[in-house]
Parts: structure tokens; C-alpha cells; sequence
């Protein structure tokens, strides 16, 4: 056709549809949206001199999975129809050989909170049928890049896009069924929970890359108490290096308060909106997006002391999986409320290991784990830990209720746990009378 006026009508064509996708102009080109496909048009942060073990004839790039989530949050669509879309890892060299392109550091974690994150920039940009979100790829083999279940990580990344599609729905909220009292036998079982909740849920460690502190806060309808709740968390004496505040489902202004905050906080916050599912499953979700070495959980409701993340981490040594306090209760009105936390703890301690002794329940695998060792007898609550990963081997469920009625059972095995003065205000409400 070269050299006809159709050809040249052609050409035309082209040029302008190359000019308008430069432009980010859809629309001039006679189409109705743009969609993303990455990693194309990704600007790579050269990794190659940093990584160990490259071959020295690898002529390819190595380059960052995390810098490509980065660069897609921080990517303006403008006002055009732009249909976003995420990819879950990438290694080419299957395909390209020493020319190929290997993304580092990518896991399901991070895929999902991609994916949550596009899920509502979506939902703030386009309407109806309009809001559609692509993934790259279902089953690209050779380019590493894939959704379908394989050996090494299972479902878990269609496990990460469930979860962060589902943080979009739309549904009404249930209220939370929750005891005027907590339960001090499964605040103790959650305590012992938490320092393995994020190996549990995908079966393996999520990448760590922060050396510091991440406070974990589960949140539900506290929007009285968060003013001081976050106030405390930024007076540490030991700043943090991140807050993860995951609302429930709140119909209060929860969220909000934590915006707020997070606008002048001297730290970075994450926070996620879920629908309401309960605290096991919002604390999960916390810790599975905490990059701290150390997690402090926090109650919404709760105040930390100034000096409570100092003191609690000079304590954790390297043979340490916990280190905890005790809690000064307090009511709504911050007076100080009576009640032997401790003894009530010691109690309840006594009673979970004679079950865990008499139990037959437990597999082959979990009964090889050493049970947790606790500080005079008394295991802990979760706003009175702070917890390191465990590297022991366990199996069953993220929550003493669930593994119970799956019929099998996993002891927590830090190897010690160590104790301080710096502790935590707690509403009597969440603690036994």
C-alpha cells in the first residue's frame, strides 16, 4: 500500500496513535481506555552490582519487584480511562537468556497489596463497568510470571489476589460479635499466635527489610481513644518504622482519625480498610504487610508508655522470641480500674498447657515444635507483646477457635521470653474484671 492514499491514510493512523499514546490521549486515536501492561514501561533500578552470585556474562537486568509496585502507586492516571494492571513476579531467562529481565524480591505479600492498592485506585477513578483490574499473566511460564498454583508457592499468590479483591467489595457491616471481657486463655493462645501468623498464612517467611519496629494496629469503632492511641506511638522514645493499622469494617470515623494522622506522623502508615471479619483475620493482615523485624501489637483503645518499644527491644536477645509488660487498666474515663492482671494470666496459663499436655490431638509435625516458654509462669496478652519471628515449623490455622474445630493443634515455640516495666494502658472493657 506504500505510496497510495490509503497507505498514506494508514500511516497517518499510526503516527497519531503513537503520538496519543505518548500523550496519554486515548481517545484521539479512536479508543475508549488505555490498560497497562507491565513491566513494560517500567523504569528499572538497576540491581545487577548488588546481587550476589550473577554470572558475570549476565548482559540482562536485574531490577527491583518492590520499585515496580512503588513507580505503579505513584503513577498519576490523570483523567484518562486508565485500566490498571499488576503482574506477580518476573524472570525471563527462560526466554531470553543472559539478555533477560529478572525482577528480585517479589512475593505473594507484596503482590497482594498491589493488587489491593490498584483495586482502590480503581474504585476511585472509574464507574461501573468501567472498573476492571488485568493481571499479567495467568500461566507465563517462561517469563516467570504466573498466577496458577505451582510447587513453590502453592495458591498462595491466588490466594493474595482474592484477598485484595475482596477489599474492594461493597458490603454491608456486621457487627462484631465480641465479649464485653476478653477471653484471657485466647488472648494468651493469640499472643503465642502472632510471632507465626505470617508464616502460617502463605507457608513460608515473607521477605523482612526493615531492621526496626512495626506496631501492628487491628481497628474497630475506637474513634474516641485513637487520638491518644497514635499519639502514644509517636512519642516513643523509640520511634517506630511503621505503623500497619488495619480498620475492621468501622462505621465510626476510625479511619479518618488515622488519615489524619498519618499526614504529619514521623513514620510511615499503611493503612487497610476491610470489610468487618473479626480481629484474628484484621491482626493477619497486619502482621502480613509489617516489614519489621520486631512487631508491638496495639489495641485501638490502648495507650503505649513513652519508653514501651525502647525498652521492650533491649530486652529481646537473639535467643528471645517475646519479650512482654504488664498493663495498667484503666476505664473510658482513664481512671485507673482494679483487677490482678497477672494473676488471671498465671491462671489461665496453668489450665492451656495441662490441655496442651493431655491433647492428642496435634500432628506428627506440630508436636516436634517445642512449646513457648513463658516469664513466671504467665503467658502474655497481645497488647503486652512484642514478638520476632519464629523460624520453628508449624502447621493448623491462624487462630486457636479455627485450629480447634480443624482437629488439629500447633504449639508457638520462641525459644525464651523476657519481661520489662514499660507497659501498656489498657480499657477495662477488653480485660478480665
Amino acid at each position: 500500500m506504500a505510496g497510495t492514499r490509503g497507505g498514506r491514510r494508514h500511516r497517518r493512523s499510526v503516527s497519531r496513535l503513537l503520538r496519543d499514546r505518548r500523550e496519554g490521549r486515548p481517545a484521539g486515536a479512536g479508543f475508549d481506555a488505555i490498560a497497562e501492561f507491565p513491566p513494560h514501561r517500567h523504569r528499572a533500578v538497576w540491581m545487577n552490582a548488588q546481587t550476589a552470585g550473577l554470572d558475570p556474562g549476565f548482559a540482562g537486568v536485574v531490577t527491583s519487584y518492590r520499585a515496580q509496585v512503588i513507580q505503579s502507586l505513584k503513577r498519576d492516571a490523570g483523567g484518562r480511562t486508565t485500566l490498571r494492571c499488576v503482574f506477580p513476579s518476573w524472570d525471563n531467562t527462560a526466554r531470553q537468556g543472559k539478555r533477560g529481565t529478572v525482577f528480585v524480591g517479589s512475593s505473594p505479600e507484596l503482590f497482594g497489596y498491589w493488587v489491593e492498592a490498584m483495586v482502590q485506585d480503581t474504585r476511585r477513578r472509574l464507574r461501573g463497568d468501567e472498573r476492571l483490574l488485568f493481571v499479567n499473566a495467568w500461566n507465563e511460564w517462561a517469563e516467570g510470571c504466573c498466577l496458577e498454583p505451582d510447587a513453590r508457592y502453592g495458591t498462595q499468590y491466588l490466594e493474595a489476589l482474592a484477598a485484595g479483591l475482596g477489599s474492594g467489595a461493597r458490603l454491608p457491616i456486621v457487627p462484631q460479635d465480641r465479649p464485653a471481657f476478653t477471653d484471657v486463655e485466647r488472648e494468651a493462645q493469640d499472643a503465642m499466635d502472632a510471632g507465626e501468623l505470617s508464616v502460617e498464612r502463605f507457608g513460608a517467611t515473607p521477605p523482612r527489610d526493615v531492621s526496626g519496629v512495626s506496631v501492628v494496629m487491628p481497628v474497630y469503632n475506637h474513634e474516641r481513644f485513637l487520638d491518644r492511641t497514635l499519639a502514644s506511638v509517636a512519642a516513643q522514645t523509640l520511634a517506630p518504622c511503621e505503623l500497619v493499622a488495619v480498620d475492621d469494617g468501622s462505621s465510626d470515623g476510625s479511619a479518618a482519625a488515622i488519615e489524619r494522622f498519618a499526614r504529619s506522623a514521623p513514620f510511615p502508615v499503611t493503612l487497610v480498610r476491610q470489610r468487618n471479619r473479626g480481629a484474628h483475620v484484621a491482626l493477619n493482615r497486619g502482621l502480613a504487610l509489617a516489614r519489621g523485624r520486631t512487631v508491638a501489637l496495639l489495641n485501638s483503645d490502648d495507650e503505649f508508655h513513652p519508653q514501651r518499644l525502647e525498652r521492650m527491644v533491649a530486652t529481646l536477645g537473639d535467643d528471645a522470641g517475646f519479650a512482654f509488660s504488664d498493663a495498667e487498666l484503666i476505664d473510658d474515663d482513664d481512671r485507673p480500674a482494679r483487677g490482678d492482671h497477672a494473676a488471671k494470666l498465671r491462671e489461665a496459663t496453668a489450665r492451656a498447657n495441662a490441655r496442651r499436655r493431655s491433647s492428642s490431638r496435634c500432628s506428627t509435625a506440630t508436636s516436634r515444635s517445642r512449646p513457648a516458654t513463658s516469664c513466671s509462669g504467665a503467658r502474655w496478652p497481645t497488647r503486652s507483646a512484642a514478638s520476632r519471628r519464629s523460624r520453628s515449623a508449624t502447621t493448623g490455622t491462624t487462630s486457636s477457635r479455627r485450629r480447634a474445630t480443624r482437629g488439629s493443634c500447633a504449639f508457638r515455640s520462641p525459644s525464651t521470653a523476657t519481661g520489662c516495666t514499660a507497659g501498656t494502658r489498657c480499657r477495662r472493657a477488653h480485660l478480665p474484671g
